[in-house]
């Protein structure tokens, strides 16, 4: 389903989802980008208290990562490329969720989220989304339920179905000072949208929020069904007047990206007849501009593995929207798991996919090496190298062989080339299991 019971919580912090303006430069986040920390028992190493610190840019300074060991629930986080400087050994509710968003850890424990400011480690504030959810939303079997958080302004932004309809609200991460922006769907005892395109939002790079409205092709609610984009910037106190695509304009699915000016999302030929999650089978990306409501298609091959996105940047002017290559058959083992290729899209029009690893302006190791991506911070990569060894340990005996040996991993930085090795207990990786 694209909209599952539980909230759909994906930070969109500028700087922990990839979705963060640069210099010259994104889930959110994409994620998403960025939603679970490292399970233990992977080859992530663990947090280490002899962990060496590496001086980073200053875009990068407040970027948290925390790791997770199972069985255990211990829990540590930090600043990125620094050791951990929160800990927490878990409770009686242990935690169905660890995110991370810019400088902040997020800890679900369905409906309740805690927030903590990873540097000081106080909890700025704990979001119950059972109250914060429209009215009438705990009656539905399946509600429409879907956070995001701006971790630069201190800003989390939920979706939720009710009696009234579903409802975008924005709110500060203590749950405070909540204001309705824009109802993108009636009640789903009226006329249920979940299932079709109907509705979605994401956060742009810088801050404003992009949400859209597409009534299904059989809507008696709404005969007219040309999608309405709206783009509420972050102080705004309603929605404003949508923009309107022009009629037969491809209908956005899940809303995956959004830089400056436009919008990146799946179409809706497959989004709702499968649960995999955005990207999965191959379909087209739909990319609407915001400026003209044009809309242009970056097709990929069919035959091709599934793409699942994990963030965007820019490198001068061109979008490039990061992710994952997902294997879409079991019928061949991915000798790389639990980690994925690193691969990304050229968004503009004629663009197409190409590896991490071959894009790279060097030769990192002296046999083929795929790159795995373990997060997006702003405009940096953070990768994971893995060569034959590891592919070798994957499909064999590991047992015998034991925690299979990966590369070093390090930041990287497309747009000028800049690479930062970073120290073992001085990072982790989100990218499993989202």
């Amino acid at each position: 389903m694209r909209r599952r019971a539980l909230p759909a919580l994906l930070v969109v912090g500028l700087l922990a989802a990839g979705c963060a303006p640069s210099p010259s430069p994104t889930p959110g986040l994409t994620p998403g980008a960025s939603e679970l920390a490292t399970p233990g028992g992977t080859p992530t190493p663990a947090p280490s208290a002899g962990a060496v610190s590496v001086e980073l840019p200053s875009e990068l300074r407040d970027g948290a990562w925390a790791h997770v060991d199972y069985p255990s629930g211990h829990l540590a986080a930090g600043l990125l490329g620094r050791p951990a400087t929160f800990t927490r050994e878990p409770g009686e509710d242990f935690l169905t969720n660890v995110t991370v968003a810019g400088q902040y850890l997020l800890l679900e424990d369905h409906p309740r989220i805690e927030v903590i400011d990873v540097v000081s480690g106080g909890t700025v504030g704990v979001l119950d989304l059972a109250s914060l959810a429209e009215a009438g939303h705990e009656l539905e079997a399946e509600p429409v339920e879907e956070l995001r958080i701006d971790s630069r302004r201190g800003l989390a932004y939920y979706l939720s179905s009710g009696t009234k309809g579903v409802v975008l609200r924005r709110f500060r991460l203590d749950g405070s000072g909540s204001v309705r922006l824009v109802t993108l769907a009636p009640s789903r005892a009226v006329e249920d949208w979940k299932y079709s395109a109907g509705f979605g939002f994401i956060i742009g790079t810088d801050g404003d929020v992009i949400a859209t409205s597409c009534s299904p092709r059989d809507s008696t609610v709404r005969p007219d069904h040309r999608c309405r984009v709206y783009v509420m910037p972050p102080d705004a106190t309603s929605a404003g007047e949508p923009s309107i695509l022009p009629a037969g304009s491809p209908l956005p699915c899940d809303l995956v990206a959004a830089g400056r000016g436009y919008v990146v999302a799946t179409t809706d030929s497959l989004c709702h007849q499968y649960s995999s999650g955005p990207g999965w089978l191959g379909e087209p990306f739909f990319v609407l501009s915001l400026r003209d409501a044009s809309v242009h298609l970056v097709e990929r091959d069919p035959a091709s593995p599934g793409f699942w996105p994990r963030g965007l940047i820019e490198i001068d002017g061109t979008p490039w929207l990061l992710g994952e290559a997902r294997s879409i058959t079991m019928l061949y083992p991915d000798p790389y798991l639990p980690y994925y290729q690193a691969v990304w899209v050229d968004l503009s029009e004629g663009g197409g996919f190409a590896s991490v690893t071959d894009l790279l302006p060097w030769d990192a190791e002296p046999e083929p090496t795929v790159n795995a991506l373990l997060h997006v911070y702003g405009d940096w990569l953070l990768l994971q190298p893995l060569g034959p060894a590891y592919a070798a340990c994957r499909l064999g005996d590991q047992e015998e062989l034991g925690e299979c040996p990966v590369g070093a991993a390090f930041l990287y930085h497309p747009a000028d080339g800049r690479r930062i090795d970073l120290p073992v207990g001085t990072y982790a990786d989100d990218s499993r299991g989202s």
